[in-house]
């Protein structure tokens, strides 16, 4: 079965801290490269190595959308020497609960001020990044910032079970984050 080798799989790479690569295909074209950090049953948290040689935060997925692993990821070495070279680290946030989509959302936006998230299967192309207002079991709520780091006026409401991936501590986040203070 996929899902024990894939697991086996993550919890290698996590272990031996391997830059993998992993690709959600019924999800998104695109491909994911980075490190493990932390697995539950149903979640992977993992640290983005973007195609520029950097980090750019974190991304939590479902296991149950993983459809193929490359370890190592292509051209490792060449990527872990350039990071090392540029003195970006390996970072574990702090206290993400990767119980479920709820705890994960709730976690983050604890500890970061900006959290995205994903409805991959509604669409693609869209993400929605905001502020973590609430969350239970079946719902998340946040106030979002507007591409030009224009706040709404209302908050959105989601549901849990539409969320394949929760983003957070990332480049983009930290604009929208530092142009929404700079403008009051």
């Amino acid at each position: 079965e996929l899902d024990m080798t894939v697991k086996k799989d993550l919890s290698a790479a996590m272990s031996q801290k391997t830059l993998i690569r992993v690709e959600r295909e019924e999800l998104e074209a695109d491909y994911l490269d980075g490190y493990v950090l932390n697995l539950s049953n149903d979640l992977m948290l993992f640290q983005i190595v973007e195609s520029l040689i950097i980090f750019n935060g974190y991304v939590v997925v479902r296991m149950c959308d993983i459809t193929s692993i490359e370890m190592p990821a292509p051209n490792f070495e060449f990527v872990e020497q350039a990071l090392k070279l540029r003195g970006e680290k390996i970072e574990k946030p702090l206290d993400i609960n990767l119980s479920s989509m709820t705890t994960v959302f709730t976690s983050a936006g604890e500890k970061y001020p900006l959290v995205t998230i994903h409805l991959e299967e509604i669409d693609s192309e869209i993400c929605h990044v905001g502020r973590v207002v609430s969350a239970d079991e079946k719902s998340l709520t946040l106030i979002e910032i507007a591409p030009n780091a224009k706040w709404e006026s209302d908050p959105t409401t989601y549901s849990v079970t539409d969320i394949t991936q929760v983003d957070f501590g990332g480049k983009y986040e930290d604009a929208l984050h530092l142009v929404s203070r700079a403008n009051g």
